[in-house]
């Protein structure tokens, strides 16, 4: 299950390659507002979105997981027995990456919505929006035994050169339900990306080890310059 908050962002599909943007400034500002507003012939990404559900035997996104621990077998069976939380312990099964950006179109599209006008001046100035250089990234996970198992999940950023950068601020959003004996929704960790030296133009790796008791971690890899 996706936050609520960013079911209205899933309108914008587009072919156009863009980066992640840290820091907004009026013209990228002007753009999101535009593509809220349907103004734009292409309008942009405000979100990346890595589905993880699995599907004969492949990821829905294919090749965006490898084994960081515990060799090929823990992939191997993720593939092969997904749902099988008993054995194997709870599944990612949807990684959700956003920026300031995505603040200003909700503010832009909810200002539409009112019939209000909504300005990349209204942007800059918007309360409450990311900081700068900060990254989302909503994991949403099923199959946990308890509800409180969700905070035993490991997130983190490990950039190119090997170093790990973890959370500065981790929170749950109103989407947890039990189904049967099993408990899922979704989590929200907070980057400090830029002052870490991610690079927003590039592939980001996500570490992530679950509530399982083996040796199993995992990494998914992201590409910043599909989304604003």
């Amino acid at each position: 299950m996706r936050h609520p908050a960013l079911l209205l962002s899933l309108a914008l599909l587009s072919s156009t390659a863009f980066a992640w943007v840290p820091k907004l400034d009026d013209k990228t500002a002007k753009t999101v507002v535009d593509s809220a507003y349907d103004r734009l012939d292409d309008p942009v990404n405000t979100l990346l979105t890595v589905d993880l559900g699995v599907k004969d035997g492949k990821f829905a996104s294919d090749g965006a997981v490898r084994a960081l621990t515990g060799g090929e077998s823990c992939v191997q069976n993720w593939l092969a027995n997904p749902s099988d939380f008993a054995k194997f312990g709870s599944r990612p099964t949807t990684i959700v990456m956003t920026g300031q950006a995505d603040d200003v179109f909700l503010a832009a599209q909810s200002a539409r919505d009112e019939f209000r006008n909504f300005t990349s001046k209204d942007a800059l100035t918007l309360p409450n929006r990311l900081a700068d250089g900060q990254l989302r990234v909503y994991v949403t996970m099923s199959g946990l035994a308890s509800q409180r198992q969700r905070d035993a999940y490991n997130v983190a950023l490990r950039l190119p050169d090997g170093k790990i950068v973890r959370a500065a601020r981790r929170a749950f959003t109103n989407d947890w339900k039990q189904t049967g004996d099993r408990w899922g929704g979704t989590m929200l960790y907070t980057f400090d990306a830029l002052g870490a030296g991610v690079n927003p133009t590039g592939k980001l790796d996500l570490v992530i080890k679950t509530e399982a008791d083996s040796d199993c971690a995992f990494v998914v890899t992201a590409d910043l310059s599909k989304f604003y």
